[in-house]
């Protein structure tokens, strides 16, 4: 009996094995949804390009957000000691995690290599495995929402804000009861040396969402994909730690590798100005060093 190509849902087997190429009655495989699982997997890895392929794409100069993304997803990044990264990404989520607690404010950055920067390429106490983090998008703008800056939001951000809530006492005070932060800090060369003219962004959660972050009732968990990139961090930095002190101020010359980040888009107006994020033009994203 010919058993129709229809199978409901994807097993996602590896290409070439006995399941693969395979059809039972009671699972019809439908082609088109493991295509589809397939192609949303990939775009929920992490990908990486040469330092100086990146150096072409990122803006020379403001408050801007960094990072990989889809029209769904944004990549941020995490440093925390071994046994924690392990359960992390053994159960797809933080709950249950001994030395984990949703206490505490745990904070997030789409920057990589200003994550590099805060944890020494991995080396720091503490900070040793490096994961990388797809969130939804929704999850991560409404952290932003309900993050309170703790400092260099800009001008022009503190002048719409004192606009926005003049006469307005109700919208003050949630402003002040935030629970989350934010902060926009020097972004970093891969030799540790500060960007004089562009800076990176971090978040802080805390409270209920910070709970909701760490849950693994994929009901409510805004986490789609853990990913320990350690390994790679390490081969970086002993490529780094290979180079002359010369050559480290120029990694552009280099084989270094780095996240393949880009200008994060599709943000909020309104959003984009509570949080002091430049609005930069096309022609201005171009990197010199």
């Amino acid at each position: 009996v010919e058993v129709p190509n229809t199978r409901t849902r994807c097993q996602m087997d590896p290409p070439g094995s006995a399941r693969a190429d395979t059809t039972s009655a009671d699972e019809p495989i439908d082609r088109e949804d493991c295509k589809t699982a397939a192609t949303e997997s990939k775009a929920l890895d992490f990908h990486v390009e040469k330092y100086a392929e990146a150096l072409e794409n990122w803006p020379a100069r403001g408050q801007v957000i960094l990072a990989q993304f889809t029209a769904d997803a944004i990549l941020v990044y995490q440093a925390f000691k071994p046994s924690i990264a392990r359960h992390a990404v053994k159960h797809q989520s933080f709950e249950g995690c001994m030395g984990y607690s949703t206490s505490r404010m745990t904070w997030i950055k789409t920057n990589f290599l200003w994550m590099m920067y805060r944890s020494n390429w991995g080396k720091r106490a503490n900070q040793q495995a490096i994961l990388a983090i797809w969130l939804k998008r929704s999850f991560f703008e409404t952290l932003l929402r309900h993050a309170k800056a703790t400092q260099g939001i800009g001008v022009k951000a503190k002048q719409k804000r004192k606009e926005q809530n003049k006469g307005n006492e109700d919208r003050s005070r949630d402003g002040r009861n935030k629970t989350c932060r934010f902060q926009w800090d020097p972004d970093h060369h891969p030799n540790g040396s500060k960007h004089v003219y562009r800076r990176a962004i971090q978040i802080g959660i805390k409270g209920k969402l910070a709970q909701t972050y760490a849950s693994a009732d994929k009901k409510i968990s805004p986490i789609l994909k853990i990913i320990d990139v350690t390994p790679f961090v390490t081969e970086q930095k002993a490529l780094l730690n290979g180079m002359k002190k010369a050559i480290k101020s120029e990694c552009q010359k280099t084989d270094l590798k780095v996240a393949r980040e880009r200008l994060y888009t599709g943000i909020p107006k309104d959003l984009a100005i509570d949080i002091g994020l430049d609005d930069l033009l096309v022609d201005d994203i171009h990197e010199q060093e």
